[in-house]
């Protein structure tokens, strides 16, 4: 048994039910001569531990599982450098390891067959209840411990800092046997951040005591001169040889009490009592670390919570004392047979349930991922809004640049660490990735008392948000090929671009995923198109021009992952000029409020995407262009609830006042559909409530969108079914169209019906008003015929996008059958245009 620092001489009695020694000999002072051996035994022995658990502790001092369990109880007092046993870190934030240095000197050996049988007895064991063993020999000699620890930050590489940490406590191995230090792979392995303590069983000649590696090391090397000084050069017991006391009764004939002997408790069980106190030191470790943690963010966390904290600990201060003395009677009692072993397991378990339960660390924990999010935030130099500090229309104020990106927070998410986790990576990818002309700003709902629900994170430009939900179209953004430009070389100024422009579509420049196979390429910004200009050798976008070599991609496949790369540019150059111009198809999509252009070009680019609604449904995001939105009802507990369902983002879009969807301002929207760019140019809506003037300024303004482009212009008027008048708007829209259009461009006209499932996919009794007042015009002819009237159904598109956001619609084989001849329309109407 290790001594552990206690005192004990040949002969002293040992009651191993209670891991003590008893203060009685069996034997007087008057050994029979020759009884004792004394051999003389010099070794040194060194033992490195990458960890200060319990486990790795026991096992550098050669403590069995009995015996650290009897220490983990309490029954042990410990002194020398076994005091290392009972040092407890409180951090989690601190990494240690130690290295164990034990000298033996001579080893002694009491024979009890040597002499007269009755010679130097003088404890009768044939009753005595009070011990179990009695010492036989002792190994002499003196350790120490030399423990260091070093400070460590969430970020650091903990495997690093320990294989440097073990190269320098090597070290001091390799300087006390005068070996040749190893080498360290990691760099120079000198770390002035550790803090050394040395716990020893001999003292210096002077008292010194070490606080770093340079005297520590000169301490080990002095040892053996330290235990030379040391009662007359053997030092102090190191190991005890304990015999029990029942052999006696062949060596000596004593009678011995059968019932001293102990119970044996099971390895599983003593094993699983050292891990249990190795899990309550963890998790205690990380409530300090935690309780430190709120105290530095008092902007962040509420003040409740933070008492909340401090009960708990005390609490869990209080439960490791009971625990402890619980543990050491159920132990004593198991041991001396007045309780099975089951009492013990009991213990155990109910312990374990009761302070490690993970509901019950996690409960007192749930500012962790908030204060992670805020730390990040304010590394990356994010603003934070929170208590006592600015508000956010002061910090917008300070903003110098177009963008700010803006995430609310509130204290609880549904979700939990996860969802804290899921905010953090998503902040970090911006941080990273976004635009360098733009502020992020981490507002605290708690403080401004706005409490979104959820993680809320928006993109303003020039005061006007742009993007009501920055995540979900970043996930949109997932299935496309990025590019960003050098925001220095950007000119923002260049307001009308070359009209011989090309589409990018060349391959990623990194090589792991260059597969050959030309891209095509959307701005990380203004998420257009970009393009090259052979004139002046910029790329266009709506952000504006830069030149050819001052972006940086990153494409769609999975094995780019979320790094920017630039290309060379003697490669890119010949690339550009090789670029073959697309076929373009303009279509300008007319329609009165309320008729659902928005959710028409949203469900037109998914139709030419996806030729089934169950692929459609196998994606993570839906493909949109511009803000659509629409109400449905769901039953929930006999009740029907409303639900709006709101798919992208845009600031041309206004609610009037019967709360429908306006577009205000004509906006461009430009897809790929193959080989051929479709541009498809959403006008503003007609019937504005701002009156009939109002509207001819609508129409003047689509037609000045028009001169912008130089290729045939179609026309798509867009009508629900089964209207049996047409409004004043919509007829004012077609005369306005036809009067505007010479003869020659009649034929480009073509009249779409959303929602037309009901009217078996039939114009329905929009049909006839539409067809007289076609006829009444005295101008362009324009007749209705299959090859200019097209009937789509957005519904199977809305039950897509209410799918996506956790609302079932139902009637999904309905849908499904809607989808594909909404897919066979869109392709007629993209053909038709391409033909004429």
């Amino acid at each position: 048994r290790p001594s552990l620092g206690q005192v004990a001489s040949l002969g002293s009695l040992y009651d191993a039910k209670s891991d003590a020694f008893v203060p009685l000999s069996l034997v007087d002072k008057t050994l029979p001569q020759g009884a004792v051996k004394t051999t003389r035994d010099m070794s040194t022995k060194f033992k490195y531990s990458e960890t200060d658990s319990f486990k790795h502790k026991f096992g550098a001092f050669g403590v069995d599982a009995e015996l650290g369990a009897s220490f983990l109880a309490g029954l042990v007092e410990v002194t020398g450098s076994a005091r290392y046993l009972s040092e407890i870190r409180t951090s989690e934030l601190l990494m240690q390891s130690s290295l164990r240095c034990s000298i033996t000197t001579v080893h002694e050996k009491f024979d009890f067959a040597v002499g007269d049988p009755d010679l130097g007895l003088v404890v009768d064991v044939s009753h005595s209840r009070v011990a179990t063993h009695v010492v036989a020999g002792i190994t002499w000699g003196a350790s120490c411990v030399i423990a260091a620890k070093r400070p460590v930050t969430s970020s650091d590489d903990r495997n690093q800092i320990a294989d440097m940490m073990a190269v320098q406590l090597n070290c001091l191995q390799c300087a006390a046997i005068g070996a040749q230090a190893p080498s360290y792979t990691g760099g120079e392995p000198v770390d002035r951040s550790l803090e050394v303590t040395v716990y020893s069983d001999v003292p210096s000649d002077d008292g010194f005591e070490p606080t770093d590696l340079k005297n520590a090391k000169t301490f080990l090397m002095n040892m053996p001169k330290y235990i030379a000084s040391t009662n007359n050069g053997k030092g102090i017991p190191l190991l005890y040889t304990l015999v029990p006391l029942s052999t006696l009764r062949h060596v000596r004939g004593l009678n011995v009490n059968k019932d001293i002997v102990p119970e044996r408790i099971s390895l599983a069980c003593l094993i699983k009592s050292i891990n249990l106190f190795d899990q309550l030191q963890a998790f205690q470790r990380q409530m300090y670390d935690y309780h430190r943690r709120i105290r530095a963010h008092p902007a962040a966390i509420p003040p409740q919570h933070l008492q909340n904290v401090i009960i708990v600990l005390e609490t869990m201060d209080a439960s490791e004392c009971e625990f402890k003395a619980n543990f050491a009677d159920a132990l004593k009692d198991v041991r001396a047979r007045r309780a099975v072993s089951s009492r013990l397991w009991d213990f155990l378990d109910e312990m374990q349930n009761r302070i490690l339960s993970a509901k019950y660390s996690q409960s007192f924990t749930s500012f962790g991922g908030k204060m992670d999010l805020v730390d990040l935030a304010i590394k990356k130099g994010a603003r934070y809004v929170g208590k006592n500090g600015p508000n956010l229309d002061t910090v917008l104020l300070e903003n110098n640049h177009d963008d700010a990106y803006i995430m609310y927070l509130t204290n609880d998410l549904p979700g939990g660490p996860d969802a804290w986790r899921e905010a953090k990576a998503e902040l970090s990818e911006l941080l990273h990735d976004g635009p360098q002309n733009s502020m992020v700003i981490v507002v605290d709902c708690e403080a401004t008392h706005e409490l979104p629900g959820k993680v809320r994170f928006i993109q303003m430009r020039k005061g006007q948000v742009i993007i009501e939900d920055v995540v979900e179209h970043r996930k949109s953004l997932m299935s496309s090929c990025i590019m960003r430009y050098n925001t220095a070389a950007l000119d923002r100024d260049m307001t009308s671009k070359p009209l011989q422009r090309r589409a990018l579509n060349i391959p990623c420049p990194w090589e792991p995923c260059a597969d050959g196979a030309p891209q095509s390429w959307i701005c990380s910004v203004c998420y257009c198109m970009v393009e090259y200009a052979h004139v002046d050798k910029h790329l266009y976008c709506e952000c504006g021009a830069c030149p050819f070599d001052q972006w940086e991609y990153r494409c769609k496949d999975p094995k780019h992952g979320r790094s920017w790369v630039k290309y060379d540019g003697t490669k890119l150059l010949p690339l550009l000029k090789s670029l073959e111009p697309c076929e373009e198809l303009n279509i300008l999509i007319l329609g009165e409020t309320g008729v659902g252009k928005s959710t028409w070009i949203n469900a037109f680019i998914n139709f030419l995407t996806y030729g089934s609604l169950q692929e459609a449904l196998s994606v993570d995001t839906v493909k949109w262009k511009t803000l659509c939105s629409f109400q449905t009802q769901v039953v929930e507990q006999g009740r029907f609830i409303q639900k709006q369902v709101t798919i992208g983002t845009s600031t041309s879009e206004n609610e009037d006042p019967s709360g429908q969807l306006a577009t205000r301002e004509t906006m461009v929207d430009e897809v790929s559909i193959g080989n051929v760019r479709v541009r498809l140019i959403d006008t503003t809506s007609l019937g504005d409530t701002r009156g009939v003037d109002q509207d001819k300024k609508n129409i003047a303004e689509v037609l000045s969108v028009l001169q912008n482009y130089n290729c045939p212009h179609n026309f798509l008027f867009l009508l629900k079914p089964n209207e049996s008048h047409l409004t004043a708007s919509s007829r004012f829209c077609i005369e306005q169209l036809l009067t505007h259009l010479n003869r020659t461009a009649t034929g480009n006209i073509a009249f779409g019906f959303t929602n037309t499932r009901g009217s078996n996919f039939k114009p329905g009794d929009t049909f006839a008003p539409l067809e007289k007042l076609l006829r009444q015009h005295e101008g362009a002819k324009v007749d209705l015929h299959e090859q200019n009237v097209y009937c789509f159904d957005s519904e199977s598109f809305r039950f897509l996008a209410a799918h996506k956001k956790g609302i079932d619609m139902g009637f999904p084989e309905v849908n499904a059958r809607s989808w594909e001849r909404s897919v066979a329309e869109c392709k007629r109407l993209v053909k038709h245009f391409q033909e004429i």
